[in-house]
C-alpha cells in the first residue's frame, strides 16, 4: 500500500518530467560497464522481459537488437524501493515522477550501489535515532544507529518547510558529494526523504578533526609533511572532478582513527563547479583567515584557491596552532588576510618545508603553486612513499561516507552550472616575496566564522549580507568542543 501511494509523492529533489530514456554518447566507455541479464516490465508487451542491462554509478543502460542500439538514463534522485514478485523473486522499483522502472534479478549489488545516488523512504524502519550531535539554521545532525549492524552515523536532517532550506544549495552539494570517491574525500552513504525531512546520512567521525587534533597535540614536521600530502592527493581528486572546495581548514578534515594515520577533507557546503571565467554567483566565500587573497580581492580565481587554504593549513600545524593572520579586529584580519604576506622568519622548520610554504601561500595566485605542483615538491622526496600514504582500501559503500558538512554556518549561496574542465597545471614561474610580512588567520573557535562574504561580484538569493562585526576570534585550548558537530542554534529537528 505505501509503495503504491508513493507513486503519486513527489520529491523535492524531482525536476520537471523529461525523457527518461536517452540515447548514449558515441564516446562512451562500455567496458567501464557492468552487464547484468534482468527481468524488466514491459508496458508494450505487458508482461516480465528478459534483458539485458549494465550500470556505471548512476547510470543505466539497455540494450536493444543492433549494436548501436544502447539507450541509457541517470537514475539520481530517483526513489528506491526493494519490491518482491512471487514468482521473479526480489527486484528494484525506480520512481521519477510518474516513471516507473522495475527489474528482478541479481539485484544485490545493484541496491548497494545505488543507495548513494537514490533517494529512499523507510527509514525508521532500519535506523534508530540517536542523540543529537549539532544543529544549524539549516541543517540539525543526530547520532544514527543501524538496527541490524549497531552500525553508527551521522545524519543530517533537513527541515523542507523552513524559510532557510536552500533547494539549490542542497541539490548541489548531494550532487558533489555523490562523486567523492577517495579514501581521504568523505562520501555519502544514503539519503531518504519524507513528507517534511530531507535525511543525508553520512559517516560519524568519533575521533573529531585537525582541529580538535592541534589543541592536544604538537605536530612534528615530518607527520604535517605526510599529513599535507595526502591532503594534496585528496585535493588532486576533488580537483579532477571540477570541482573547488572552498573551505580547507583545520576543522573540515576530519579523522578516522585517533591520529594522522587516516584523514579525509569534508564538509562541501561552499564547494563549486569551477567555472573557465573564474566568476561564481558568489564570489566571496570561506573562512576569514583561510581565504585566498584574490577571493577578498574580488578578482576571478580557480583551483589554487584550495591550495592556499592548505598551506594555511600547513603553516597551522606547523607553529602549534598559531595563526598567520589572527587580529582581534575583524576588519583587520580581513585586510591582512587580502594582502596574504607572511613573516616566516620565527618559524622553526627546515628551508625545504618553509619553500613549500611560500610557493602555497604566494598571495599572487599566477605564481602559486598548483596542485599537482604542490605534490611534485621536493620536500616529499625524501619520504618513501608507503611512509606517506596509507594502502588504499576498497570504500564500501555501507560503511564510508560522508562527514557532517553543515551549511549551518555558511551564508547563503546558489551554485553555477556544472562545469568539468580539466585541472589546470601549468603556472609562471613562482616569485614569492616571503620576506613580506603577512597576517595570520587563527583557527576558527566560533561557529559564525565560516560564510561568504557580499560582495559587487556577489549575487546573494536568499539573504541579506551577514554583520561584518565579529570578534573573539583567536583560538583557546579551553574552547575545546564536544563535538565536532556542535554549530548553531536552529529549530528543532524531527525523525
Amino acid at each position: 500500500m505505501e509503495s503504491l501511494m508513493l507513486l503519486n509523492y513527489k520529491s523535492i529533489l524531482f525536476e520537471s518530467d523529461q525523457p527518461i530514456w536517452k540515447k548514449v554518447d558515441k564516446n562512451i566507455r562500455l567496458n567501464e560497464f557492468t552487464k547484468e541479464e534482468l527481468f524488466y516490465y514491459s508496458k508494450k508487451h505487458k508482461d516480465y522481459k528478459k534483458k539485458t542491462f549494465a550500470r556505471k554509478d548512476s547510470i543505466i543502460l539497455k540494450f536493444g537488437k543492433g549494436e548501436d542500439d544502447i539507450m541509457c538514463f541517470n537514475v539520481s534522485n530517483f526513489i528506491l524501493e526493494i519490491i518482491n514478485h512471487e514468482k521473479l523473486g526480489s527486484g528494484l522499483k525506480l520512481i521519477w515522477n510518474t516513471y516507473c522502472f522495475e527489474v528482478f534479478g541479481q539485484i544485490e549489488q545493484w541496491n548497494r550501489d545505488l543507495k548513494k545516488y537514490c533517494i529512499q523512504y523507510n527509514l525508521k524502519t532500519k535506523y534508530t535515532l540517536g542523540k543529537k550531535l549539532g544543529n544549524g539554521s539549516f541543517a540539525d545532525v543526530y547520532l544514527l544507529i543501524h538496527k541490524e549492524s549497531k552500525q553508527e552515523f551521522a545524519v543530517k536532517i533537513y527541515d523542507k518547510s523552513s524559510t532557510k532550506f536552500d533547494l539549490t544549495c542542497v541539490k548541489q552539494e548531494l550532487d558533489i558529494l555523490r562523486q567523492m570517491d577517495h579514501p581521504f574525500t568523505s562520501q555519502i552513504i544514503e539519503t531518504y526523504e519524507s513528507s517534511k525531512y530531507l535525511y543525508l546520512i553520512q559517516e560519524f567521525y568519533k575521533y573529531g578533526s585537525l582541529y580538535d587534533y592541534l589543541l592536544q597535540t604538537q605536530i612534528t614536521e615530518d607527520d604535517a609533511i605526510k599529513t599535507t600530502y595526502k591532503l594534496l592527493e585528496a585535493l588532486v581528486n576533488i580537483h579532477s572532478k571540477g570541482v573547488l572546495h572552498r573551505d580547507i581548514k583545520p576543522e573540515n578534515i576530519l579523522l578516522r582513527k585517533p591520529n594522522l594515520e587516516d584523514i579525509v577533507i569534508s564538509d562541501f557546503g561552499l564547494a563549486v563547479y569551477y567555472n573557465e571565467n573564474g566568476k561564481y554567483n558568489h564570489q566571496r566565500a570561506g573562512t576569514p583567515g583561510s581565504i585566498a587573497p584574490e577571493i577578498l580581492k574580488d578578482q576571478n580565481y580557480d583551483y589554487k584557491v584550495d591550495v592556499y587554504g592548505l598551506g594555511i593549513v600547513l603553516y597551522q600545524m606547523l607553529t602549534s596552532k598559531q595563526s598567520p593572520f589572527y587580529n582581534q579586529n575583524y576588519q583587520k584580519m580581513l585586510s591582512e588576510n587580502q594582502e596574504g604576506f607572511i613573516d616566516y622568519s620565527l618559524m622553526n622548520s627546515s628551508s625545504q618545508t618553509i619553500d613549500l610554504l611560500t610557493k602555497m601561500l604566494d598571495p599572487d595566485p599566477s605564481a602559486r603553486y598548483t596542485v599537482i605542483q604542490a605534490k611534485q615538491d621536493q620536500v616529499f622526496k625524501k619520504y618513501n612513499r608507503q611512509t606517506i600514504i596509507i594502502k588504499r582500501k576498497k570504500i564500501v559503500q555501507d560503511k564510508t561516507a560522508s562527514s557532517f558538512s553543515p551549511r549551518s554556518n555558511s551564508i547563503f549561496f546558489s551554485p553555477s552550472p556544472k562545469q568539468t574542465p580539466p585541472i589546470i597545471i601549468s603556472s609562471p614561474k613562482n616569485c614569492s616575496q616571503f620576506n613580506k610580512r603577512i597576517l595570520g588567520i587563527p583557527l576558527r573557535s566560533k561557529n559564525d566564522d565560516r560564510r561568504q562574504f557580499f560582495s559587487p561580484n556577489s549575487f546573494i538569493n536568499n539573504g541579506i549580507p551577514q554583520n561584518s562585526t565579529r570578534k573573539h576570534y583567536q583560538m583557546s585550548t579551553n574552547q575545546t568542543r564536544k563535538s565536532i558537530y556542535q554549530g548553531i542554534n536552529s529549530y528543532k529537528p524531527a525523525f
